[in-house]
């Protein structure tokens, strides 16, 4: 029989908590170090963005569940953040709700490219009008090794 890890416990608590606001979600659960020494980094984003107060609800919530279920025994660090712009960006949804905005893209194949993200076709394919082009390309998400928001401060 196998037992369910602490980061997939972890993980079903805080969607719970989270599916309260259908437009939160996670974008990335990590948990670091040793039993007795843990770091538990959890990264969310939101379809309008998140708030500092969503982020501190989270982890209050969710620093009750894991005392209560002793999902993590000893000392361990709880963080919960956004996803800020310096992290690539990883799900369809974030790629989403950015959609206008221009993307600095690393391709698996060594392509580098900056442009601004059109659409997102099919739920695996991203649309980009590279900058200085007249035409849109096309590009499967599976193919990206890399993708970022670019800001801009004019």
């Amino acid at each position: 029989m196998s037992k369910e890890s602490p980061e997939s416990k972890i993980r079903q608590h805080a969607e719970n908590i989270l599916s309260e606001d259908e437009s939160l979600f996670i974008v990335s659960l990590n948990l670091r170090g040793n039993q007795g020494n843990q770091k538990l980094e959890i990264f969310l984003d939101g379809d309008e963005g998140i708030s500092i107060d969503q982020c501190s609800d989270l982890s209050r919530r969710l620093s009750v569940i894991i005392e209560e279920e002793e999902i993590l025994t000893g000392k361990y660090i709880l963080e919960v953040s956004s996803a800020g712009l310096d992290q690539p960006l990883s799900l369809v949804r974030q790629y989403k709700k950015n959609i206008g905005r221009s993307l600095s893209i690393n391709t698996k194949d060594g392509q580098k490219m900056e442009g601004e993200l059109l659409e997102v076709l099919e739920e695996k394919v991203i649309k980009v009008k590279p900058e200085k082009s007249e035409e849109a390309t096309t590009i499967e998400l599976e193919n990206i090794e890399k993708a970022k928001v670019l800001v801009s401060f004019k």
